[in-house]
């Protein structure tokens, strides 16, 4: 197997249909992002976007198929979202240096209640499955 061959095999090929989709739900956060600033509503657009298509998603207004591939274009590409952000904390050297333990006391405990949650998350949902089956 050549490199070539190699690496065409580990990028996922994403159709007009993902980019449709993704184009869709960044439209959707938007959307909202501009109705939250004119109803003055202080929430986080990314937030209540999720929200609407979980809803949306839950009572069956939109099938899983018209968001499922543009989500997983999304997710896949999600690295690139942190790009900026860690360059610009990069670029506050002395403002690290200054407030090292605050911070690393927020990463270590945001990293491990979310890690809590996810858990937790999953595990509800596993039994739910499970009690569904039987």
């Amino acid at each position: 197997m050549t490199a070539q061959t190699q690496t065409r095999a580990t990028i996922p090929a994403f159709g007009i249909r993902s980019v449709l989709q993704a184009g869709g739900l960044i439209a959707a956060f938007v959307g909202l992002t501009f109705a939250g600033k004119w109803l003055g509503v202080p929430v986080n657009p990314a937030l209540t976007g999720f929200v609407v298509v979980l809803a949306a998603l839950f009572v069956r207004l939109v099938p899983v198929s018209a968001v499922e591939s543009g989500a997983r274009l999304l997710i896949s590409q999600s690295a690139l979202f942190l790009i900026p952000p860690v360059v610009a904390v990069a670029r506050q050297r002395d403002l690290l240096e200054a407030n090292w333990w605050p911070l690393v006391v927020i990463v270590v405990g945001g990293t491990v209640i979310c890690t809590a949650a996810t858990s937790f998350t999953v595990e509800l949902a596993t039994r739910a499955l499970q009690r569904r089956r039987t």
